[in-house]
């Protein structure tokens, strides 16, 4: 093929096919020709002059310089870069062109797009992800086919997560706490519930099929191999074939995807994977492979026991001894949960070594007298960087600190037997919820003691004359330091706690 940049090296000639294609439009070419000015410029330079006004990216560039056209613009939608890439599908960071919001594009691999069985699995995952619309679950908004003189190119339209998918995740910070872990556990098993109810198991559950977002919420994605019961036949994974051929389960049983967020969740609290990563297909279908996993309890022995508990149960390798459904592993962690937010879960260990070390039979994680008397302060903030800096500064300050990672769970506990002295919704964590939630909890100040603090972005000052305040509550606005919210938390147990005091009065 006839390089059409480098036979055709003329500025004005790229120019008009840059706003043909719909890469850049004509007004932005004629302002780069006039910064050029002059005809001795030539095409390379007009794509310079276009990637340093970031109107093209390097890769766009060079594409463009091999004379690769097709891929640069599917659908309404203009590619950026490659993001992620597998030997079925690549997966681009693409940008819509009427608005520039920003979308993932993942893209049939060529070899794969000669094959009729291959192309409609791949629609067909895009037509299944359509109707899948969850929170922890990436949703499909479109799917196409362009049509190109070296043969047409299949793709679909998905949501762009930022955050990268776990397996990256886990390679950065290496293993998780038991409390973060169990958090994304409930977030994928809830997608989960919600694909199954809708009639659909996953079928290919792993560390790279789970998405984290940047609010840190888990993403199911890539139901290429999903089965539903009306179907005559069941694509699986060699992993999920090989338990399921093994313990006599069916090919769409919901509970080996239960047995594969079990392997997710071993690595994330251990930093290892149960059984040794391998592209070997003999290997993978070795049975042995999931049935002698080196128990959690071995590996994360730090881990509180009811935490391996529910990996054991998870990686059971007969399907009767695993949860039986999501929405039982649901249940669970939303039970185990909350002692872990207050630190009451018992480590495996704590038991012998606290013995040895003070002849006590205490347990460490239970608050001590001390504690129970210092004010309970709940922050609603989901980044876990934040919450450790919480954390530790106001427990070296006389408060007694509980983080949680969503309002439904904070204005849950005030309904509770332990509804704190103060709450504290950072609003940059949970975005336009601190509307509602800041009105909830300054309601219930109304009937019990309790404090409540929101601290607002910078770009939600529009949002600070929508919040219901009363004497106990105070409204932030970022930026501040930790000394003024430690500040405003006080305050607002003084007044709560003399509103409480005047309400015992009148009822006396």
């Amino acid at each position: 093929m006839v390089n059409y940049f480098m036979a055709h090296n003329d500025l004005i000639q790229i120019g008009d096919r840059l706003v043909q294609e719909r890469l850049i439009q004509q007004v932005e070419l004629d302002q780069s020709l006039r910064q050029l000015g002059g005809a001795a410029s030539s095409a390379d330079d007009l794509l310079n002059n276009l990637e340093s006004r970031n109107l093209l990216t390097t890769w766009q560039a060079s594409r463009i310089k091999k004379n690769e056209w097709d891929e640069l613009v599917l659908g309404n939608f203009k590619l950026m870069y490659q993001n992620a890439s597998g030997s079925f599908a690549r997966v681009f960071r693409a940008g819509a062109l009427e608005d520039g919001h920003m979308v993932g594009v993942k893209v049939l691999r060529s070899r794969w797009a000669q094959e009729r069985k291959h192309i409609e699995d791949f629609h067909r995952e895009a037509q299944l992800g359509m109707t899948l619309m969850h929170e922890n679950i990436v949703p499909i908004y479109d799917h196409g086919t362009k049509s190109c003189p070296s043969g047409d190119i299949h793709y679909l339209v998905m949501e762009f997560v930022e955050g990268g998918n776990l397996r990256d995740f886990i390679q950065i910070r290496q293993q998780l706490s038991a409390l973060e872990t169990m958090q994304y556990a409930l977030g994928i098993a809830e997608g989960l519930k919600a694909a199954l109810a809708m009639g659909f198991t996953h079928r290919d559950l792993k560390l790279t099929n789970v998405l984290m977002s940047s609010k840190g919420v888990p993403k199911l994605v890539d139901f290429g191999l999903a089965g539903s019961d009306d179907e005559s036949h069941h694509q699986r994974a060699v992993e999920y074939a090989t338990i399921e051929k093994s313990t006599g389960a069916s090919q769409n049983d919901p509970r080996s995807d239960l047995f594969f967020l079990g392997v997710i969740l071993y690595e994330l609290l251990s930093g290892q994977p149960p059984y040794s990563r391998t592209n070997d297909i003999m290997e993978r279908k070795q049975v042995s492979r999931y049935r002698n996993i080196r128990p959690i309890e071995q590996v994360a022995p730090h881990v509180p026991q009811a935490v391996h508990g529910v990996i054991s149960r998870l990686l059971s390798f007969a399907p009767e001894g695993r949860y039986q459904s999501a929405d039982e592993l649901i249940c669970s962690l939303q039970q185990l949960i909350p002692s872990l937010e207050e630190g009451q879960a018992s480590p495996a260990t704590e038991e012998t070594s606290f013995e040895q070390s003070s002849g006590s039979t205490i347990s460490h994680a239970q608050p001590t007298d001390l504690e129970q008397k210092l004010p309970t302060v709940l922050c609603v903030e989901h980044r876990v960087k934040h919450q450790n800096v919480l954390r530790e500064y106001l427990s070296k300050r006389g408060f007694r600190p509980l983080m949680v990672g969503d309002t439904s769970r904070a204005l849950n506990r005030l309904k509770s037997n332990n509804v704190p002295d103060c709450i504290v919704f950072f609003g940059e964590s949970i975005d336009e919820d601190i509307v509602n939630a800041f009105s909830v909890a300054s309601d219930h100040s109304k009937q019990s003691p309790l404090a409540v603090v929101a601290v607002l972005s910078k770009e939600q000052n529009e949002l600070k004359s929508r919040l219901k305040k009363t004497s106990s509550s105070r409204v932030l606005l970022s930026p501040i330091t930790l000394r003024d919210l430690r500040k405003e938390v006080h305050l607002a147990l003084q007044h709560a706690h003399q509103d409480s005091t005047e309400l015992d009065s009148i009822v006396s």
